[in-house]
């Protein structure tokens, strides 16, 4: 199953409300078996599936998650040299980098 095709389960377009089982066959992934699978690929690369999830517009939640972690990595590899010129404003400057 291909990332892009997860998203689909968090905003479905319909629901059935019948107690009939869809025609696929039984060794299909269920809701649950896709969400346990996001939450595994969640706990062990975070930042990937934030940045996918913000990138898709699942919740605001991953857009923030997102730009905190990647403000907090631009200020573990920022040169010295931009330190020293930006000064006060070095937040500003790692927003816009």
């Amino acid at each position: 199953m291909k990332l892009e095709s997860a998203v689909k389960y968090f905003s479905p377009k319909s629901q059935k409300y019948d107690g009939t089982s869809p025609a696929t066959g039984g060794d299909s992934l269920t809701g649950t078996d896709l969400m346990g699978a996001i939450g595994y690929c969640q706990s062990k690369a975070g930042f990937g599936m934030s940045a996918f999830l913000a990138k898709s517009g699942v919740s605001n939640d991953d857009r923030y998650r997102t730009i905190e972690q990647l403000l907090s990595y631009a200020h573990r590899t920022v040169p010295k040299l931009v330190i020293r010129a930006a000064g006060g404003k070095l937040g500003k400057c790692l927003v816009v980098l």
